[in-house]
């Protein structure tokens, strides 16, 4: 009986890490979120709106959105440019850069890259996410060239 249940935990680890992969080559990254923020999600992307404005409280996985939804767009538009601004280069780096580093510990090798220097997450399909700070010269970094979808966190 015990070799049994072991065969099952295998059988489910490989289903798991089969739905995994799938989603991923996809860019439905909605297992990775709350029913509450795949509801936002949902309801962004049906408005057909420019700018969508998330009004929750604090710690209610903002930024944990944001994310998943720029590399969800990366992963579905090839050569897609996000910049992703947060207020300051330190929270920049506390904030989105170890939550990044979460979210796309699950991704099929080759995937994505990340240039820590340039703050810059590169995918395979030649889409790019950018991310600075808006304090001092930092800002600068996000300016002059194009950008599909601009991202505002903590503003």
């Amino acid at each position: 009986m015990v070799a049994a249940e072991g065969e099952a935990i295998a059988d489910l680890s490989a289903l798991n890490a089969l739905a995994e992969q799938r989603a991923w080559s996809r860019g439905e990254l909605g297992h990775l979120l709350s029913r509450r923020q795949r509801k936002a999600v949902r309801k962004w992307r049906s408005s057909g709106c420019r700018r969508f404005v998330l009004v929750w409280t604090r710690r209610g996985g903002k930024s944990r959105v944001k994310c998943v939804t720029a590399i969800e767009e990366c992963l579905r538009t090839p050569k897609l440019i996000v910049k992703y601004a947060a207020p300051t280069q330190d929270m920049a780096r506390e904030i989105v850069v170890p939550l990044m580093t979460e979210l796309l510990e699950t991704a099929p090798e080759g995937t994505v890259r990340f240039n820590s220097q340039q703050m810059r997450w590169t995918f395979a399909n030649g889409s790019t996410i950018k991310l600075a700070g808006c304090d001092g010269l930092n800002a600068n970094r996000l300016r002059g060239t194009a950008a599909h979808l601009v991202i505002v966190d903590e503003c």
